[in-house]
């Protein structure tokens, strides 16, 4: 899995905003596909990559390493 944080520009209505987490991919093929994660009010995108044991503790590079891209 190749991750890395990376900054989105999008629309919230007219308002123009900037979206802030961490874009993990697939080595190798790229994928078509990315999953948006979205945490609950209490957590952070490591909800998702957690620093503890990355390789045993991560959705996002589980994903990446079954071929799929994910956002946080």
């Amino acid at each position: 899995a190749v991750c890395s944080t990376a900054d989105l520009p999008v629309l919230a209505g007219l308002l123009p905003m900037t979206v802030h987490g961490q874009y993990c991919a697939p080595a190798g093929t790229p994928s078509t596909t990315v999953q948006l994660l979205l945490h609950g009010a209490t957590y952070n995108s490591a909800y998702w990559d957690l620093p503890y044991q990355p390789g045993q503790y991560s959705y996002q590079r589980d994903m990446a390493a079954h071929g799929l891209a994910t956002f946080a």
